[in-house]
């Protein structure tokens, strides 16, 4: 349950990580602006983790846990599908092309601190290891998105689109293999 768990924040993050590591492809190659125009893709993207983390707070205690990953997935799908409409029929284009990362980021930021937790209480007396693992696990996709995915997608903002896309899917079917697990080791108790 714990590598399905940090697979999930690996997989999530790893969809905006995507657009922070091929920033220079998307503002110089496809949206041709210039190298003071960095702003355009990374206020919207950080505002978008800053409000989700915003909301995720206020919906603690409200909202169950697996309630609010499910928020979050819905949040991360329509910005997913949106960016693969938008980059199928249209060039890249302020703000649609960033609006996307914008919008992902509140889910995936929604959605990360309730899988955390849930990491977390799956070893309260080793919580230190277990949030070493989700360290390690974030590390290794991102240093794989830098250095694999990015390079072979970047070019091209369906690519990029697909990438996202991709990465929000690996990381929901890793959040319903873990519901999976967890159903089946509760009914067999």
């Amino acid at each position: 349950k714990l590598v399905l768990l940090c697979l999930v924040i690996a997989f999530n993050f790893s969809g905006f990580f995507l657009y922070v590591v091929s920033a220079p492809a998307v503002i110089y190659d496809l949206l041709h602006l210039s190298g003071k125009d960095f702003a355009w893709l990374f206020v919207p993207g950080i505002s978008g983790v800053m409000f989700g983390a915003f909301l995720s707070g206020r919906l603690a205690g409200r909202l169950s846990p697996r309630r609010t990953v499910f928020t979050g997935y819905l949040i991360m799908a329509c910005a997913a599908v949106f960016n693969l409409g938008y980059s199928l029929i249209f060039p890249p284009a302020l703000p649609w092309t960033v609006l996307p990362v914008m919008v992902y980021t509140v889910g995936m930021a929604l959605a990360m601190p309730s899988v955390s937790l849930l990491a977390l209480d799956l070893f309260p007396q080793l919580r230190g290891m277990t949030s070493s693992l989700q360290g390690f696990a974030h590390s290794l996709f991102g240093g794989l998105t830098a250095g694999v995915v990015s390079p072979l997608l970047s070019h091209s903002a369906l690519m990029l689109a697909c990438g996202m896309g991709g990465m929000a899917l690996l990381g929901g079917l890793a959040w319903l293999l873990y519901l999976r697990v967890t159903a089946v080791t509760a009914s067999s108790r």
